[in-house]
């Protein structure tokens, strides 16, 4: 995968005499690639588009019922989550869980990191244009991934 960098900048009217009288001040630090222009015209068609949002709310609800299920069976690991839209914050027993889980799911195939700020959370975004089969497949790398943790750390849950 690559980065494209690309930047945007938004102001109130009251700012625009500033930019009328010397509009070459601040030319971009991120902008100017034809490429990252395209990337971000398809994004904002994708996301404008029709049942984006729909789709959104429904991959939202297929986690949550997949969280649910996990907290039933690796509780000893994995006590509940935080959810907006497709942005997931995964609350874990301890802190020795959020490297740990980390670490699990790349061998699982599926990159998610613990939280600097809290390492009792694991933290998922995925794209939001993902599908329910790949829904599932996350789902099925965590639950193969908190049983390892709950091997690792000597708990099980039944």
């Amino acid at each position: 995968s690559a980065v494209i960098p690309l930047s945007s900048a938004t102001y109130s009217k009251h700012l625009q005499s500033f930019f009328d009288s010397d509009p070459f001040c601040h030319l971009s630090s991120g902008g100017g690639s034809a490429l990252a222009c395209i990337a971000a015209l398809a994004m904002l068609d994708t996301i404008t588009g029709p049942g984006f949002l729909d789709h959104v709310r429904d991959m939202g609800r297929r986690f949550d019922g997949g969280f649910e299920r996990l907290r039933e069976r690796h509780g000893a690991v994995f006590t509940g989550w935080n959810r907006r839209g497709l942005m997931m914050g995964l609350q874990l027993a301890n802190e020795d869980c959020g490297p740990r889980l980390t670490r699990a799911m790349a061998r699982h195939g599926v990159i998610a990191v613990f939280s600097g700020f809290n390492r009792h959370i694991q933290q998922l975004m995925p794209p939001l244009i993902i599908r329910p089969d790949e829904v599932d497949e996350v789902i099925q790398a965590l639950d193969r991934a908190m049983g390892d943790v709950e091997r690792d750390i000597g708990t099980r849950r039944h």
